[in-house]
């Protein structure tokens, strides 16, 4: 299972800096740079087809923007 510290890492070091990057990008960069396992590629849950490394990334996102490590654009 791709750990949270590693999806910061590779966030870190791929996405561009100062530019506005949407979500389809960011799933791409950590898709690309990781080695995703079985666990990853499930079903986050039974009725639904978003695999559980996606949530991660997004729930971590999250946390990173809570923190005012990272910006957001505002919803409208």
């Amino acid at each position: 299972m791709l750990p949270e510290s590693t999806i910061w890492n590779i966030l870190q070091v791929y996405v561009p800096h100062g530019q506005w990057v949407s979500m389809r990008e960011i799933y791409s960069i950590v898709e690309m740079h990781s080695q995703l396992d079985k666990a990853d590629l499930e079903a986050h849950r039974r009725n639904t087809l978003t695999p559980a490394w996606r949530i991660r990334v997004k729930r971590l996102l999250g946390q990173k923007k809570k923190a005012g490590k990272i910006q957001g654009r505002k919803r409208t």
